[in-house]
This record gives structure tokens, sequence and C-alpha cells, in this order.
């Protein structure tokens, strides 16, 4: 995004922009790793995500809803 304003010639400065799994802000890989994920597991991640991105997963922001959210979710 950064880059893209840059060459746009339109890079705003101080201010705060939030990135999610909607703007690939965030996300995972596992090429390049020796950690063994099943297909399975990756299934289970990508349905997760796919909750997320659609609202119906809230992931919390501060550190004390995190009790709560895991209560709540069992994945």
């Amino acid at each position: 995004i950064v880059k893209a304003e840059v060459i746009d010639n339109n890079l705003q400065t101080g201010g705060t922009v939030i990135l999610g799994l909607e703007d690939e802000g965030v996300g995972y890989t596992v090429e390049g790793t020796n950690v063994e994920i099943s297909e399975e597991d990756l299934k289970v991640v990508e349905e997760i995500k796919e909750k997320i991105k659609a609202g119906e997963i809230t992931v919390p922001e501060t550190l004390e809803q995190d009790d709560e959210f895991l209560a709540n979710n069992k994945f």
C-alpha cells in the first residue's frame, strides 16, 4: 500500500492504518518451513479465516478480551 502511494505521489504520513485479513495485512505461510501442518488443520485455519472476514468471528482487540474469546471459540 505504501509503495503504491509513493509511486502515485499520494503518501500521507502521521496517521494510523489498520490492516487485517481482507487487506492481507496479516496472514501465514507454510512454504519454506520445517513445520509440518496437516491438510485438515490448514482447512480449519482457512475456515476460521473466512469466518473472520465475514464477520462471524470477532477477533479480540485487547488482552482483556482474550479469555472470553477463547472460552467462546473452541476450534
